[in-house]
């Protein structure tokens, strides 16, 4: 499988590791987080379920969990500053995992 072929999101094979797709030539590896561009040619194994397919959730989605990530933001900027910060920061986590943008 291509780069190009795969959705946004999505977690593959390259080299011997698992990276998730990032953006147009960009993947971040999964095991340390450190940015790769991933060139053209590159042959690519999709990794868990759907075979590379788009695992990201549909747009309207997408846009009610950015919106309650969004509302849990604005709640956390009254809360006092080191709990406001972890709030944050645990929203942070539920989305992404519901993204599966990380684990």
């Amino acid at each position: 499988m291509k780069f190009s072929d795969l959705a946004a999101g999505a977690r593959f094979e390259f080299e011997g590791q698992v990276y998730v797709k990032e953006g147009p030539v960009l993947a971040r590896e999964e095991a340390t987080g450190r940015l790769r561009l991933i060139p053209r040619y590159a042959r690519l194994r999709p990794v868990g379920e759907g075979g590379g397919a788009n695992h990201v959730a549909p747009g309207d989605e997408v846009q009610a969990l950015l919106d309650a990530f969004y509302r849990e933001a604005l709640a956390a900027l009254d809360d006092p500053p080191e709990a406001g910060r972890r709030r944050l920061e645990e929203a942070w986590r539920r989305l992404c995992a519901t993204l599966s943008l990380r684990s």
